[in-house]
């Protein structure tokens, strides 16, 4: 282990390349340019994609009574928990598409510009600000700023505790600096259960390169607050596991290629391939000095740092899931921070280890702007970002709905989206009434949607209503979920038969909407619908 790590100058590491020498006017000009620039691909778009199953799911709890909310959390959905409580205040702003997703792109802005403070603190001005050029134009950041979740809200409070954390040992006798990163950590966990895997990155490290003002009793202490903090979370971990992630496929080479790709922005092999050279660029520029000087352990700690932050995480999902599967591309935005600052550092290297090539540095920021550009038009072009259609398919049931009809879904999680379009077209588009919705039993309790209903079970819920909309998808892939279709609809034959199909649109599997009546109501089936 080395010891001996030092601050630089007054906490911030001095620029290799001159630019500190531009005035903080011009860095401020650039930086706000950045974020508006950033805001605009963010704004672009935004209400393109109908809620999915999820984000339906985010405004459902939200909206849950006090009792009801905690509840849920306490035995099924403490993942993400806060960003729940949050968005309950947020929607007091409104219900639409475009008000509940700008909270997650209000996070997402905010993660620019503290990637910028945190890439200064750890590389330089120029280094923060070429870091926030990157993260405004990912387009895998711009997707889940768009996205009513809180996996933006991950990505800043990623940022925030790897900054606290740099300002406590740079500041080793500002006690703030260590109170505000044990709480924003733990705020991290339980804005997602993987930001463990986030703390744990960020002291990897330090079994290396310890930085000379870091104590073992400031450890210890640091270790308790946030085993303390983030209690109900472990305990939640260990008491209520019930398959949350059962729907996660085992990874593939051709998945995590995909990943890859979508993780540096879309931009096919090419950005990927770049990202790559720069990031093992930044890491040789770190260690291209053999000298043990306190300036090259302080850059390679850092360096180190960003690193573990980007890799572990990853690394261990990947190669948990070759036992049960937890790795998934979103569940990564946790490292997605990491990802644009180790790039921007290895862009600014570029004039360090090519000092005879001048125009490198302007050159490459441009191929990979431009790159980034063309990852945003190729999401937003193709198959990917056209969601699923749920408005469309609630707006066909509800045209032709009847009274006494009732809805089935499956999967049930289908009835979310369901729910928050159905509303909105009986506020704002005329609509007069909607179906029962008889399966899943009850819409507040998460536990319910992981249910795969048999045949007695769905005979059970059918009633005595005349008709019935059966509303399909998500049950191509799985064994399970094919044989839960099948007893859904011999139950349904037993004493109904189909009318009407439609098929609609949908990025996860189409949505199949189904009427089946009873053959005595045959004629009350509007024709031609």
């Amino acid at each position: 282990m080395v010891t001996g790590l030092k601050p630089t100058g007054p906490g911030l590491v001095k620029d290799q390349s001159g630019f500190s020498a531009t005035s903080s006017a011009v860095n401020s000009v650039l930086l706000a340019l950045i974020i508006v620039a950033g805001a605009i691909f963010r704004f672009h778009a935004l209400t393109k994609r109908n809620f999915w199953d999820d984000e339906a799911a985010s405004v459902i709890f939200a909206q849950l009574p006090w009792s009801s909310f905690w509840r849920t959390i306490a035995n099924y959905e403490a993942n993400m928990s806060l960003y729940y409580f949050l968005l309950r205040g947020w929607l007091h702003f409104g219900d639409s598409e475009a008000v509940i997703r700008g909270l997650s792109l209000l996070f997402g802005l905010a993660s620019i510009f503290a990637t910028y403070l945190l890439g200064r603190r750890l590389f330089g001005t120029k280094a923060g600000l070429v870091s926030a050029a990157l993260s405004a134009v990912n387009m895998f950041q711009i997707r889940y700023s768009q996205e009513a979740r809180g996996y933006s809200l991950l990505f800043l409070l990623s940022i925030l505790s790897t900054y606290f954390l740099v300002r406590a040992i740079e500041s080793p006798g500002q006690k703030r600096y260590w109170f505000g990163y044990v709480v924003v950590s733990a705020l991290g966990v339980y804005t997602h259960i993987f930001f463990y895997l986030v703390v744990v990155a960020q002291w990897l490290p330090m079994a290396f390169i310890r930085p000379a003002s870091l104590r073992f009793r400031t450890i210890v202490q640091t270790a308790a607050g946030f085993i303390l903090l983030t209690a109900p979370m472990t305990l939640f971990i260990l008491t209520k596991d019930k398959a949350q992630l059962n729907w996660v496929p085992r990874p593939t080479v051709f998945l995590l290629l995909e990943f890859a790709k979508l993780f540096t922005g879309y931009g096919g092999s090419a950005l990927l391939t770049a990202y790559g050279a720069l990031g093992l660029i930044a890491i040789f520029a770190a260690y291209r000095n053999t000298q043990r000087t306190p300036a090259t352990v302080d850059e390679r700690w850092r360096t180190n740092l960003v690193v573990s932050w980007l890799a572990f995480p990853i690394a261990f999902t990947v190669l948990v899931s070759f036992h049960r599967p937890i790795f998934y591309d979103r569940f990564m935005a946790i490292s997605a921070p990491a990802l644009v600052l180790l790039v921007g550092k290895g862009l600014v290297d570029l004039e360090v280890v090519f000092p005879r090539l001048r125009l490198l540095f302007a050159a490459s920021l441009v191929v990979v702007i431009g790159l980034s550009l063309w990852g945003i038009y190729r999401y937003d072009a193709g198959r990917i970002s056209q969601g699923d259609d749920w408005q469309l398919a609630t707006r066909y049931v509800l045209a032709r709905e009847q009274d006494g009809d009732a809805a089935f879904f499956y999967r049930a999680s289908g009835s979310r989206p369901f729910t928050y379009y159905a509303h909105r077209e009986i506020e704002g588009h005329g609509a007069t009434s909607s179906p029962a919705i008889i399966f899943p039993l009850d819409l507040s309790n998460a536990e319910l949607f992981n249910v795969e209903p048999n045949q007695e079970q769905a005979r059970a819920v059918l009633g005595d209503h005349q008709r019935i909309w059966l509303i399909l998808q998500h049950y191509e892939n799985l064994s399970e979920r094919q044989a839960a279709k099948r007893a859904i609809q011999e139950a349904l034959q037993e004493t109904y038969r189909m009318f009407q199909e439609q098929v609609f649109a949908g990025t996860s599997g189409p949505i199949h909407v189904l009427l089946y009546a009873r053959d005595s109501g045959s004629e009350s089936v509007p024709a031609g619908k």
